[in-house]
């Protein structure tokens, strides 16, 4: 069975913000940067924490520094002119030795200056003090780690925020954002060559992406290459709704067309040529087990980054496999149920074959459907507070993926589904991961908290964020809402698949497997027929897809203690609401604000 690819798309933002704290070669800003605009606001700037006495102190000095170095995630803001910010939305980010040494000294003093600070324990300043220590000691430890992390990699490598930015993110509403968009266009002919340099420094240290990812990365760039006209037509249908004169109109092209033609579009065709180079020389075609120290890394900062937990790859791999087995059994029991007696995969393809397929507008009006069917039935298991006020616009895109809206309400949120066919069968399971009760639930809990901090919307984790989107299936089933023996196939096949990540993962990253070993695994033992693009997905993003199933047993196992200490006074309405209420958590804060709830509640 194929099942599509999911992933939200803010993680794609926050992979290039993971990729700043990497520890980086010798490069240092590159030359090829127009001399005559203004230097990045991290070289003029001074942050300093000497006269930060209070929390909200520190938060103002580390924000302010967050969204300099970080210019890509304002886009989430939206207006930022409401915070306080003035149109800064001219940049991609910025990999140098230079900005390393600013991030890594702003980031320890700012350590220095959170510790410092006394508050009350399980308060939420309390969790704001230390997700913000969890955040940039994780950066810290990764600026000291070795260089092995990828840079240019096929679908989700820092070379996709380009387009993820300016097609998907950059609003374009006034003349000033006109104008900021074509700096920003200018920029990201910048930030591809900074990236072109640090693959050359992996290159040199004999760190370099799989050949069947340089080879699809090839194409990936050769296709970006043949439409770098999309970002002309965005501008211009923005520019044709705004009130601009016949000679401004005709400058402002001119000065866009400089940009793509010097900046932009000779920093891809670099980027082309690297790729097919690797193609034929990456001594690699695995995953990071391959690499000098990768295993190494692997265990020390890939795992910890992701999980916020302290687990062995042994450990995690072990989980996968006990994990994989239970599914299996529940899907052969449920498959009995439905009059399938024999080999689970023909029951399997039983019921994908009686499965009904929705494509173009059907397919928005099924998801459409199926989430205000479930949206009906949050109230069973949630607060009044914690339910979004709507469901988000499903619309289609290069892959299934949550958008959120911006902070200042100004762009809708959007559940984004692949242009293909769409089984009835498994919408279920996708609707509810990406909308609600899974992301668009668990994110408008934390953009509508009018109390949260600005910077604690924007720092987030994987394991809370995908282990929460994985947790809603299971509140589906346990709770109900899903009536059909079919679509329960499909929730149990997309459980089943998460768990299989967990022994590819950690199969690529620690044990040595090949991709075939990987492909052959998910084949047989999850079920899934065509898994050459996950693989790849697993080679190049290490870690990433242990998130989901090691973040829903994690909230399975708090909750279990929760009622195992609570008996009759426990809550699931009360306990969901710890979970949400306080923001993206690692896992082991999480633990210990479930550990403050039942302390409260007994």
């Amino acid at each position: 069975m194929k099942q599509s690819n999911t992933i939200t798309l803010f993680f794609i933002i926050v992979s290039t913000l993971l990729l700043h704290s990497c520890s980086l070669g010798t490069t240092s800003k590159s030359s090829e940067v127009d001399p005559n605009r203004n230097p990045r606001p991290i070289y003029n700037k001074t942050y300093s924490f000497e006269k930060a006495n209070s929390l909200d102190d520190i938060y103002d000095v580390y924000t302010e520094f967050y969204f300099d170095y970080y210019p890509e995630d304002l886009d989430f803001i939206g207006d930022v002119n409401v915070y306080g910010y003035e149109n800064p939305k001219l940049y991609f980010p910025e990999y140098s030795t230079e900005s390393e040494i600013i991030l890594k000294d702003v980031t320890t003093r700012a350590v220095e200056a959170l510790k410092s600070i006394e508050v009350e324990p399980y308060s939420k300043d309390f969790y704001d003090k230390e997700v913000l220590i969890w955040f940039c000691e994780d950066t810290i430890n990764n600026l000291n780690q070795p260089t092995e992390r990828y840079f240019a990699y096929q679908n989700f490598g820092a070379q996709s925020l380009v387009s993820t930015l300016l097609l998907d993110m950059h609003e374009i509403n006034t003349l000033s954002d006109v104008e900021a968009y074509i700096e920003r266009v200018n920029d990201a002919g910048r930030y591809l060559l900074d990236i072109y340099d640090q693959v050359e420094v992996g290159i040199a240290s004999d760190v370099m992406i799989p050949k069947s990812s340089a080879m699809n990365l090839f194409s990936e760039l050769r296709a970006e290459l043949y439409s770098i006209e999309k970002y002309k037509d965005k501008l211009t249908e923005a520019m044709d709704k705004l009130d601009i004169d016949e000679t401004q109109y005709a400058e402002l092209l001119v000065r866009y067309d400089e940009a793509q033609e010097n900046h932009l579009k000779p920093a891809l065709e670099k980027l082309i040529d690297q790729s097919n180079g690797l193609m034929k020389t990456s001594l690699f075609d695995n995953g990071l087990s391959e690499l000098p120290s990768g295993k190494e890394y692997y265990q020390t900062y890939i795992i910890p980054h992701h999980l916020g937990l302290d687990l062995s790859a042994e450990e995690i791999h072990n989980v996968g496999l006990s994990e994989v087995k239970r599914i299996k059994e529940e899907l052969k029991i449920l498959l009995q149920s439905m009059g399938h007696e024999g080999d689970i995969r023909e029951g399997i393809q039983s019921v994908q074959q009686s499965s009904l397929i929705f494509r173009g507008n059907d397919a928005f009006v099924e998801y459409e459907r199926v989430m205000d069917e479930m949206f009906l039935q949050l109230p069973k298991v949630f607060y009044k507070d914690n339910i979004p006020k709507n469901n988000p616009t499903v619309r289609y895109f290069d892959y299934n993926s949550y958008l959120q809206p911006t902070i200042d309400g100004n762009r809708e949120a959007y559940f984004n589904i692949v242009n293909t066919g769409h089984a009835s069968f498994a919408i279920t399971a996708l609707a509810i991961h990406e909308a609600s009760p899974g992301h668009h639930l668990q994110i408008s809990n934390v953009l509508d908290n009018q109390d949260a901090r600005l910077l604690r919307k924007l720092l987030r984790t994987t394991s809370y964020t995908e282990g929460w989107a994985l947790y809603s299936e299971k509140i589906a089933l346990e709770n109900g809402f899903v009536k059909s023996d079919d679509v329960k196939v499909g929730m149990l096949l997309s459980e089943l698949f998460r768990a299989g990540r967990l022994v590819v993962d950690t199969g690529l990253h620690y044990y040595g497997w090949t991709q075939e070993d990987a492909e052959n695994y998910l084949i047989n033992e999850a079920y899934f027929n065509h898994p050459e693009f996950e693989v790849q997905r697993y080679m190049t993003m290490p870690g990433q897809a242990l998130s989901y199933k090691i973040g829903e047993l994690k909230i399975l196992e708090l909750r279990q203690m929760a009622m195992d200490s609570l008996g009759n006074s426990f809550n699931l309405k009360d306990f969901h609401a710890t979970i949400l209420d306080d923001g993206y958590l690692p896992l082991s804060l999480l633990e210990n604000k479930v550990r403050g709830y039942i302390k409260f509640n007994k």
